[in-house]
């Protein structure tokens, strides 16, 4: 099943699926008469067309290390021989150079990776900035290393507390309770409870956590008194 071309399913993707993606970008290739381009023309093609054609699907999605090595090599191929193929000889530097920011000497193709995280550490930031979207609630699947970028990245603004979780958000000087107290963390089972709650002292009204959840709930009412209140 696709969406604006979009591969969905409930299982991971299979190799099937993705090689149709890979296919779709090297047909592109036969009618752009590159041997008419230069390489700067070529470098336009490829930024803004080849690699435009995944943004929506690496927003969603991890692409595997193999397609990626696919993609980059009908990225790599066309910008320096203007085909599908080409040999070592034919690249005028290493491809991690042509992918690196013009201020450091690269060419500024996009790196498809680090695209692909910083487009999906946009869910999570729209989940925090804006929590009335409808999907706001559900649970984001995104890989660690986008979930540790937005931890380092974002302070939360406490405001009412609901939208700030007490355990994980930087909202004590810049800091996580998380970090400031790693051995009390380590030994609370419920971690999501956000700061409203913990200032009222009454347990999510959408968890039914029993006697024990309230008696957990006490315990971060009680460190929430402790800390004071947040700048």
């Amino acid at each position: 099943m696709q969406i604006s071309g979009l591969p969905l399913s409930l299982r991971r993707l299979t190799k099937e699926h993705v090689q149709v993606i890979i296919d779709r970008i090297a047909d592109q290739l036969p009618g752009w008469k590159a041997d008419l381009l230069t390489r700067a023309g070529r470098r336009i093609h490829v930024q803004f067309v080849l690699t435009a054609m995944l943004v929506y699907l690496v927003m969603a999605i991890d692409l595997p290390q193999w397609a990626t090595k696919a993609i980059d090599k009908i990225r790599r191929s066309y910008l320096w021989r203007g085909r599908k193929e080409a040999r070592g000889g034919h690249c005028l530097v290493a491809w991690e150079t042509a992918c690196s920011p013009t201020e450091l000497g690269g060419l500024g193709i996009s790196n498809l990776k680090n695209l692909g995280w910083a487009l999906r550490a946009r869910w999570l930031w729209l989940q925090k900035k804006e929590p009335h979207r409808p999907w706001s609630a559900l649970s984001i699947q995104v890989p660690v290393q986008v979930q540790k970028l937005c931890s380092m990245a974002i302070i939360s603004d406490v405001g009412n507390g609901k939208n700030t979780l007490f355990w994980t958000d930087r909202w004590l000087h810049g800091h996580c309770i998380k970090d400031l107290a790693p051995r009390l963390f380590a030994v609370i089972p419920q971690r999501k409870i956000k700061i409203a709650y913990c200032a009222a002292g009454s347990t999510q009204p959408d968890l039914d956590l029993g006697h024990q959840g309230c008696s957990h709930n006490r315990g971060h009412h009680g460190v929430f008194s402790a800390l004071g209140p947040p700048l």
